[in-house]
């Protein structure tokens, strides 16, 4: 899921049940594994009132976790 954020046009993604069928796993273990990111903190939902993207709805890698890996190789 990560990875198909990151490689996505825009960096947005629409809806990611495709993923079940594209990599063969099921909605349930998709479902896990999306709100486990984004309780870390890594991905966002976009509402469709979201000018920024156009007014769609989706998902997107959160801009919060890229700022604090940022910070962490800075400390590094």
């Amino acid at each position: 899921m990560f990875i198909q954020l990151k490689y996505a046009r825009g960096g947005f993604l629409p809806d990611l049940a495709c993923l079940c069928d594209k990599y063969a796993f099921s909605y349930r273990m998709l479902e896990m594994v999306r709100s486990k990111m984004r309780l870390m903190g890594l991905i966002d939902h976009v509402s469709r009132f979201n000018r920024a993207y156009g007014y769609r709805e989706g998902w997107v890698l959160s801009t919060s976790f890229s700022r604090a890996l940022k910070r962490l190789a800075e400390l590094a």
